[in-house]
């Protein structure tokens, strides 16, 4: 998952040798490749006039504020996955900086 919600660190979080190589080295590689791939579906679906490949973005959100209506395996999973994003949640907030749906060209993601 690379909502941001998941893909930063908390506030007021320190990063220390337990999440050292998640930020560090798997998180960043990781972005780079999705960012790779991104382009390479939107370069098919820009040349083949529609056809080819469609970019989808996907994201939790509870569509309550204090996230009653998630399931209960969110809930057993521990405070991370319990606050997730709510319908009150600015988009800007949904995406990281690096990946977000493409909304500038017309074609939309």
């Amino acid at each position: 998952d690379i909502q941001k919600y998941l893909s930063e660190p908390k506030e007021g979080s320190q990063k220390d040798e337990s999440n050292h190589h998640l930020y560090e080295t798997a998180l960043p590689r990781a972005i780079q490749n999705i960012q790779k791939l991104a382009k390479a579906f939107r370069r098919v679906r820009d040349e083949t006039d529609g056809g080819g490949c469609e970019v989808i973005f996907c994201y939790l959100q509870s569509r309550t504020n204090d996230n009653r209506d998630i399931s209960l395996d969110y809930k057993l999973s521990g405070p991370t996955l319990t606050n997730i994003p709510t319908f009150n949640t600015p988009p800007e907030q949904l995406f990281l900086d690096q990946l977000r749906p493409d909304t500038e060209n017309g074609k939309g993601d």
